[in-house]
């Protein structure tokens, strides 16, 4: 696994000079990064055109792109939300900025698995591959990685899959380790994505992200580590990272593989860590890898997991997200992961009980209306009832109807409720919409918003 140069903002993976230069790399691959000569000439490497930068990644045979973040829609020029055109830190304008993130987020930092070696075919179940779905191959549709951490809920980063406009675009490939046969993994489709509603595109903090299967998967799942688990891996313990990223430390020749890949990299000192990256680390974060570097996640990466192992039985527990890195596997520039164990709550909320559909509206002019529906899922593993549905601003919203209230919602079933959206004036409106569950339970919260036009 490798590096990736995406432009992520917020986080330097590592200073190259005086002017600090800052290569931060999303893991993903397929995104654009590269040092800003200036605010209107973005380039995907220090020598590279964004155009130049295109051919590289994207040519008509459709080969893997060698060092970048994988992008979503091969050929898309449209990169105004992918790649940041600068970056403000402690008040400075730099250049040059990029993360290496294997999904989608600006910077220059570059996850992969570089220095690992090929993993046995059946050690990771739980292991995904996130491949673009108009693509047939797999080697060249796989994008970014991930785990089944619940037979219909994959793990991933946000920067993977925060400007995938339709769930149509993705497709999984579960227990796979050649992507050359996809045909042997569990295929599933993907009904919703959920970003981290605080998942912060220029720091790549709260970088984690929840895609829901459309069938579940039988496959064995990876449970997710705590905070007591976590804080309990020493400095310099190790953990395992897994991924199909580029293998090559050096940019200029990009290697990626049809094989997972595996390697076991340290635990590095957070505070070490942050000190590299300017202090701009948050809690959310750990960091991992070799002070002498060598091997580390990079470009094609992002998503996946880095996992410590019980000695005692074997079992795997996920740590980490892979996020974002300086380079590839260079010294003194440990990767960053999203801390798992600080988002247990998110995901148990939001695997047991999902609210899905357009909460958006858009633009109507005053006195017309339009309407939404919004489906309430229950994958809580037990029924619930839903007693209690408030929706505000009533000048310009209304519960239109519902089969939710005062009914068993078993498990694995659903119920639904429409909305209407009248606007009564021009300009943005909103309204909170929260479904209670009884007393001592935890209710859904939500906005509803839309805009009036003259």
């Amino acid at each position: 696994m490798q590096q990736t140069d995406l432009l992520r903002v917020f986080t330097p993976y590592r200073e190259e000079n005086m002017t600090r230069t800052y290569n931060l790399t999303p893991k993903r691959h397929g995104y654009i990064t590269g040092i800003l000569s200036n605010l209107s000439q973005p380039t995907h490497h220090k020598s590279s055109t964004l155009q130049q930068c295109f051919a590289e990644k994207w040519s008509n045979t459709m080969t893997k792109p060698s060092r970048y973040p994988r992008r979503k829609k091969p050929g898309n020029t449209n990169l105004s939300h992918k790649v940041v055109l600068f970056l403000l830190l402690t008040g400075l304008l730099f250049t040059g900025f990029s993360i290496s993130a294997q999904a989608g987020l600006a910077g220059s930092t570059t996850p992969r698995i570089v220095g690992g070696k090929n993993a046995d075919p059946n050690e990771y179940p739980w292991a995904a591959a996130l491949l673009f779905a108009n693509i047939n191959d797999g080697f060249n549709a796989q994008f970014c990685g991930g785990t089944l951490i619940a037979s219909r809920w994959i793990l991933t980063a946000a920067h993977c899959v925060n400007d995938i406009s339709s769930t149509s675009e993705v497709e999984i490939a579960i227990g796979i380790n050649d992507l050359d046969n996809i045909s042997n993994a569990d295929r599933k489709t993907v009904s919703n994505i959920f970003v981290h509603p605080a998942y912060n595109t220029i720091s790549l903090d709260n970088d984690i992200a929840l895609l829901q299967l459309t069938t579940p998967s039988n496959n064995a799942v990876l449970a997710i580590a705590d905070n007591t688990l976590t804080d309990n891996i020493t400095t310099g313990e190790l953990m395992t990272i897994i991924g199909w990223g580029d293998t090559s430390a050096d940019v200029q020749t990009p290697a990626f593989p049809t094989l997972l890949q595996e390697a076991q990299i340290p635990r590095f000192d957070f505070d070490a860590c942050n000190a590299i990256y300017d202090n701009l680390l948050t809690s959310n974060m750990i960091c991992a890898g070799f002070a002498a570097g060598g091997k580390d996640t990079c470009q094609g990466d992002s998503g996946g997991p880095i996992l410590y192992v019980d000695t005692n039985d074997g079992t795997y527990y996920q740590t980490g997200v892979t996020s974002f890195g300086n380079g590839c596997a260079a010294a003194n520039n440990p990767g960053v992961y999203t801390r798992a164990a600080n988002y247990t709550e998110w995901i148990n909320d939001t695997t047991s009980i999902a609210l899905t559909g357009q909460r958006q509206l858009n633009y109507h002019a005053i006195g017309r209306s339009t309407s939404t529906t919004l489906t309430l899922n229950n994958y809580s593993g037990a029924d619930i009832t839903v007693t209690a549905i408030n929706l505000s601003n009533p000048a310009n919203f209304a519960l239109l109807s519902q089969n939710c209230m005062d009914t068993t919602i078993v498990n694995n079933g659903n119920c639904s409720i429409t909305l209407q959206f009248q606007p009564a004036s021009a300009g943005t409106h909103m309204a909170a919409l929260d479904i209670d569950f009884g007393t001592g339970n935890p209710s859904i919260n939500t906005t509803i918003s839309g805009t009036g036009l003259a």
